[in-house]
């Protein structure tokens, strides 16, 4: 069977959050102004792959480390 996608670990938002460092407030305002990593709902729940809040730790390394804001 190939990988996808569904073998990733499913976060909360409590768990993005202590991921990143950031508050939940914060991912919060993300997901209301479009920006963050990709999250989704899942019922009454908001949920993010791992993967995606690495990949998006990791492109806001390399937009700041080249001078991006």
């Amino acid at each position: 069977m190939p990988s996808t996608k569904h073998d990733d670990e499913l976060l909360s938002i409590n768990d993005a959050a202590a991921l990143s460092g950031h508050s939940v407030a914060t991912y919060r305002w993300y997901r209301a102004n479009g920006i963050g990593p990709k999250s989704w709902k899942c019922g009454r729940y908001v949920r993010y792959w791992r993967a995606d809040v690495l990949a998006w730790m990791a492109a806001q390394e390399a937009s700041t480390a080249r001078g991006g804001v």
